[in-house]
């Protein structure tokens, strides 16, 4: 499987990518779980980036979007 492409601003560097070209779909789950999906570092504005994702149990279920960046909605 390959790797999302990603466009991403100068000065910024990509640490991690575990963004797969697959959606949250029955039998791709394996693809999501992990500690991140992606990560990206900014040296001069002192920013780290951690982008995470927890799927709920049965993709079919929804799953409540959070602020604070360590979950996402499942489709």
């Amino acid at each position: 499987m390959n790797l999302q492409p990603l466009r991403i601003a100068a000065g910024w560097q990509v640490d991690d990518s575990q963004l797969y070209e697959v959606d949250p779909t029955f039998g791709y789950e394996h693809y999501f779980e992990g500690s991140s999906l992606l990560m990206l570092r900014n040296n001069a504005r002192l920013k780290l980036i951690d982008v995470q994702c927890k799927l709920p149990q049965k993709l079919n279920e929804k799953m409540p979007a959070h602020n604070n960046g360590n979950r996402c909605a499942s489709p």
